[in-house]
């Protein structure tokens, strides 16, 4: 699983991971993280998360693990 974090206030990556696992242990905390300044979104003002997803499958020809 990846998480795509928006920082809203000046913050270090390793910080929010460190919370993460304080708060809810290490299985929740994000390995592989994208720090974005912001997320795709569709004309409706919702995350577009077919935009979202196609950043890491781009170079595949299937969506499947």
């Amino acid at each position: 699983m990846t998480a795509v974090v928006v920082l809203e206030a000046a913050a270090e990556a390793d910080a929010i991971i460190d919370f993460v696992k304080a708060q809810e242990g290490s299985v929740y905390a994000p390995s592989p993280s994208r720090w974005s300044t912001k997320l795709p979104q569709t004309s409706l003002g919702k995350v577009d998360k077919s935009a979202l997803r196609a950043r890491f499958w781009s170079d595949r020809d299937r969506a499947v693990n």
